[in-house]
């Protein structure tokens, strides 16, 4: 399947969790899907400025003045504006003020910057046959949890472990991350956790309420085991919407 862009995405089912949550950052953040094609491909150099945002999943144009929140959705994007105003004062401080989108890629990872990624897909690799840095696995994907490891892993967020276990096949928002339907008397449902807090966070509309659940997740998703397979994704995800005001 291929976007306006140009760049060939994959099936919902066959790509990795980790670039999922890429996508959906990257469509949250903007009115329209980012160019890849125009930005990385015909642009043959990108200012600071283009490519702090270009990293943080903002639409350049869109995001001309990063102190205003233009999304017209109701999602904040302050905590990708304020890191692209982090990027873009740490390449000025250091005299980069135009590069080619692989250097500025390789400038960023020698820094621990981490880039969309998009970005680094629509690249592609460093090295002719060398996965780039960040870039998500196509072939691995941690195989989704029943019903009843979900409810003991988020009961308390949005619901107690019993009304998870009654409410998860029937609340429509949340079907997205259902990936096995269960049957009667046989093999329970199964879920993708990380697509579920993605969608209970989604899901708070009031700032403090959705920071607070972002906490609770955070902490599960770190300290818990059973969710390890899905922690640098989350990861990914917490950076993006977390309160950077907050340390």
């Amino acid at each position: 399947m291929q976007d306006q862009t140009g760049i060939k995405k994959p099936e919902t089912q066959q790509q990795s969790e980790r670039g999922f949550i890429a996508y959906f950052g990257e469509y949250v953040n903007n009115t329209n899907p980012i160019d890849w094609n125009y930005w990385l491909q015909q642009m043959p150099r990108l200012s600071a400025a283009e490519a702090a945002r270009l990293m943080c999943a903002l639409d350049p144009d869109e995001f001309e003045n990063l102190k205003a929140d233009p999304n017209p959705k109701g999602n904040s994007t302050e905590g990708p504006r304020q890191k692209a105003r982090n990027i873009e004062r740490i390449a000025v401080s250091e005299d980069m003020k135009s590069a080619t989108p692989r250097e500025w890629a390789e400038w960023a990872i020698e820094r621990s910057i981490h880039v969309h990624d998009v970005f680094t897909l629509a690249l592609g690799s460093v090295d002719e046959g060398k996965p780039q840095a960040n870039q998500p696995s196509q072939n691995s994907q941690p195989d989704p949890l029943p019903t009843q490891d979900i409810a003991v892993l988020f009961a308390g967020v949005r619901f107690t472990r019993e009304r998870w276990i009654k409410n998860i096949g029937h609340a429509k928002w949340l079907a997205p991350a259902n990936r096995t339907k269960g049957q009667q008397g046989g093999a329970p449902a199964t879920w993708c956790p990380l697509e579920l807090a993605q969608l209970i966070c989604d899901k708070e509309k009031d700032t403090r309420a959705k920071q607070k659940t972002l906490k609770s997740l955070n902490s599960r998703f770190r300290k818990n085991p059973a969710l390890k397979p899905w922690v640098d994704a989350w990861n990914d995800y917490y950076e993006q919407f977390k309160d950077t005001d907050e340390a």
